[in-house]
């Protein structure tokens, strides 16, 4: 069962854009078989965003969320809520129309009420982050070298609350007749 509603303002300022969303909603699963696939979880939240485009080439952006979240089936060794802190920032660069690139960083704090457990259901509560301090970041860039050769590059990294960053990166070379 999923269910979700919003609500949600916007308002252009000159070059920024403001939106300002209430977000609330349910999943539930049940498991015959696995205790911690069985959860049912409320959540309500604020979902706000800023995007500043000062020129058509360049544009920034920020979308902070607020939640809390109750599992109102969370059983014996399982965490019964969260908190969820999440700040996504973003930078978009174009020139020319031969170079783009996109830079991103977002920071996650989330705080379990209750034990701290495992399976699907800590995964839902947290967005598949768990419980801490995390990061991901990340950077894309294409590039037309000649009317029929592209080159890009993606680059991601993450930081888990426990555990070592990890880091990964991708260049491709594409040619066209």
């Amino acid at each position: 069962l999923t269910q979700s509603a919003r609500a949600e303002a916007y308002r252009p300022l000159g070059a920024i854009e403001a939106r300002l969303a209430v977000v609330g909603g349910r999943r539930r699963a049940v498991s015959d078989a696995f205790a911690s696939r069985t959860f049912d979880i409320g959540s309500l939240g604020l979902e706000g965003s800023a995007r500043w485009a000062p020129s058509s080439r360049v544009a920034l952006s920020l979308a902070p969320t607020v939640a809390t979240r109750t599992d109102a089936l969370a059983g014996a060794g399982r965490p019964t809520g969260a908190f969820v802190l999440r700040v996504p920032a973003e930078a978009r660069w174009t020139r020319s129309g031969r170079f783009t690139a996109a830079a991103r960083v977002e920071v996650s704090a989330i705080q379990l009420r209750g034990e701290t457990g495992s399976g699907l259901s800590l995964f839902e509560l947290t967005d598949g982050r768990g419980p801490g301090t995390s990061a991901l970041w990340g950077l894309d860039a294409q590039l037309g070298l000649t009317d029929n050769l592209r080159g890009s590059l993606v680059y991601d990294g993450r930081a888990p609350a426990q555990g070592r960053a990890i880091q990964t990166v991708r260049v491709q070379l594409s040619a066209t007749l």
